[in-house]
């Protein structure tokens, strides 16, 4: 469980986050919702323990069980979509067959089935969204933590990806999700935690949201 009391981080005399508080529990989809300068990636490296807060508590879990994907992640160069995922199952099986068998399932749960042997940088980018959720699946950590993962995919490929993740929270992993799309948040996420002038204005259940 990840927890935030009265957390405040200032920088440069600018409260960023003004007595942040919410907790994190494990095996749920978390969709944290917000405007610009709401203070939510500030929210993520505390998690990721990059800041420290001035006041207040942060328990959270080690960076390295923590699987992040950043905004606008580079296309890996020369790799295939297969070469990409396989990097990270590599971290945990050198058996070539196992290795192999993993990547097929991957393929399968992702709906990436033909494109495994496509360049990384030719696929469009509701594509690469789901092989880097495949990536980041592959790494077998307690939790991935994406940053704005669609902010330039249409709305039928961020349907599938949100229903993806959905699936993987039923699935027993635990999923924390910043964006601005607060539809799909509200259609997919088992809890909403959204951010305004560095506070938090709500922490609940979807069906409970209020702007």
């Amino acid at each position: 469980m990840i927890t935030l009391s009265n957390a405040v981080v200032e920088i440069d005399h600018l409260k960023i986050l003004q007595g942040v508080s919410f907790q994190i529990f494990p095996n749920y989809f978390y969709c944290l919702v917000g405007s610009n300068g709401s203070g939510k990636t500030t929210v993520l490296k505390l998690i990721m323990q990059i800041l420290r807060a001035n006041s207040g508590s942060v328990d959270t879990i080690a960076s390295k069980d923590i699987s992040y994907l950043p905004q606008n992640l580079p296309d890996p160069p020369f790799l295939s979509v297969g070469e990409v995922i396989t990097i990270a199952i590599k971290k945990h099986s050198k058996d070539g067959n196992a290795q192999r068998e993993l990547l097929v399932a991957l393929a399968q749960q992702f709906h990436l089935e033909e494109l495994l042997d496509r360049k990384f940088s030719d696929i469009s980018a509701g594509e690469k969204q789901r092989a880097w959720l495949a990536f980041a699946i592959a790494q077998e950590k307690e939790m991935i933590i994406m940053d704005e993962p669609l902010s330039s995919v249409d709305r039928n490929s961020r349907e599938e990806f949100y229903r993806l993740l959905k699936e993987l929270a039923m699935e027993r992993r635990t999923l924390l999700v910043v964006t601005h799309d607060v539809d799909m948040a509200l259609s997919y996420a088992d809890k909403i935690i959204s951010l305004q002038n560095g506070k938090v204005v709500f922490d609940g259940a979807p069906s409970e949201f209020v702007t």
